[in-house]
């Protein structure tokens, strides 16, 4: 077996080799998690901080409402003691009592409304948490299968690199490395066939003589590309 013909073995590694890692590219990067995914994620924790404020809120006016009641409670008995003469001092007293009682009524819209949105607040959460567990249950359905590829994958990887070691080593070192010098400027084709007399890397026509001494296993150069020239 000619070292041309060594070459094209080398190349074919070489190939699979760049194909095998393309698409192990595509595997790692198809596991990270998705916009959809990502999406569900920040909705369920708006929707979880948003519960959650509106619960501090509740509980904040709650607690208001219930000190205005003690006061109006303790008002009011204070009223309804016989201990306050005083017809002034009634009058302030049973003002005071209103006024507390108005500021009681306003915080207890406050309440009801807040409670109005914390009954929809809770329903999106329930929503945002079942969408989240769909969409991460479908990822994790497809990580598994992306993670089965990229185990396969290295192992092929794996396997291919030492192929390629054993098949350089019986190349001319001087030969690999002319060939892998192309193929790094050439984006990753060292060799071209030659087919109808044509380089099918550029397409251009290659001298009868050229295609000859290719055929007989001599390493040739394409006038154009500077690839390496190989019969088809």
């Amino acid at each position: 077996m000619s070292q041309l013909d060594l070459l094209q073995r080398l190349q074919e590694v070489d190939t699979e080799i760049r194909e095998k890692k393309q698409r192990l590219m595509v595997v790692l990067k198809s596991q990270r998690e998705t916009e959809a995914l990502l999406a569900a994620r920040s909705r369920a924790k708006q929707a979880e901080a948003t519960v959650s404020d509106l619960k501090m809120q509740q509980q904040d006016l709650n607690l208001q409402i219930g000190t205005l009641t003690s006061r109006v409670q303790q008002g009011e008995r204070k009223l309804y003691s016989g201990k306050v003469q005083s017809p002034k001092e009634l009058e302030d007293l049973q003002e005071s009592i209103e006024a507390l009682k108005r500021q009681r009524s306003g915080l207890e819209d406050d309440a009801l409304e807040v409670m109005v949105l914390l009954e929809d607040a809770t329903a999106e959460l329930e929503s945002a948490e079942t969408d989240l567990v769909a969409v991460e249950t479908a990822w994790e359905q497809d990580q598994a299968g992306f993670r089965e590829e990229q185990n396969k994958l290295a192992l092929e990887l794996q396997h291919l690199l030492a192929l390629r070691t054993e098949r350089a080593a019986l190349i001319r070192p001087e030969l690999v490395s002319e060939y892998e010098a192309i193929a790094k400027r050439s984006r990753g084709v060292g060799i071209a066939t030659i087919s109808y007399g044509k380089c099918l890397a550029c397409h251009v026509t290659i001298p009868v003589n050229k295609v000859r001494t290719a055929q007989q296993g001599q390493i040739i150069h394409c006038s154009n590309c500077g690839r390496i020239l190989a019969p088809a």
